[in-house]
């Protein structure tokens, strides 16, 4: 999650093509996202980690930030 908002702020800072960061930076966390909601369901709800969950909602919104 952090290297993808380094990944941001460095895209910003250098006047790269932001459109190019955001689509490289949703590449690389849909399979992820993918990954665990397949093995754990919709937003986590089949584990009882709470730090898996809470880590889900924040790259989910950090995605939905970069749409």
């Amino acid at each position: 999650m952090k290297l993808e908002e380094s990944k941001k702020v460095l895209s910003e800072m250098k006047n790269i093509e932001g459109d190019l960061a955001k689509s490289e930076i949703r590449i690389t966390l849909r399979p992820i996202i993918a990954s665990i909601e397949k093995t754990y369901g919709v937003d986590a709800k089949e584990t009882s980690n709470a730090c898996l969950k809470e880590s889900l909602l924040k790259v989910k919104a950090f995605l939905s930030s970069c749409l």
